[in-house]
């Protein structure tokens, strides 16, 4: 089996933000007076700042 690691694009968007996402609601359950609380829209939230991250030269966002 072989695992295809390779930058993200504004395709991956959505599934980025679900995971983003899926890990900040973890963390609030675990913690929730350590994490922040997440808001309702926070998939697309984080979709929408991870995808912004796509063309900095200082930040890399990689899917596998």
């Amino acid at each position: 089996m072989s695992i295809a690691i390779r930058r993200a694009t504004p395709a991956d968007g959505a599934a980025i933000g679900r995971l983003g996402a899926g890990l900040l609601r973890a963390h609030y359950q675990f913690d929730p007076d350590r994490f922040m609380k997440p808001a309702e829209n926070c998939d697309a939230r984080y979709a929408s700042f991870l995808c912004a991250q796509l063309d900095h030269q200082d930040a890399l966002v990689l899917v596998a």
